[in-house]
């Protein structure tokens, strides 16, 4: 494998865990676990700054005051 193909791979795979963990925060925040998707914003925002889910979190965080 070429190291530009194993930097594609590993970008597509970061991209792929990103969405995944931003759909389970709908899921938990539908099922109103807070606590939940608090935890699982932090670690979609540690794979990639997205300013969106920045914002998200920190409106969520403010709600839990």
């Amino acid at each position: 494998m070429l190291k530009s193909d194993l930097f594609a791979y590993k970008y597509s795979e970061k991209e792929i865990f990103t969405n995944c963990y931003d759909s389970l925060v709908d899921l938990y925040l539908e099922k109103d676990d807070k606590a939940k998707a608090i935890e699982t914003f932090k670690k979609t925002l540690k794979l990639k700054a997205i300013p969106e889910t920045k914002e998200k979190l920190e409106k969520l965080l403010k709600e839990e005051k």
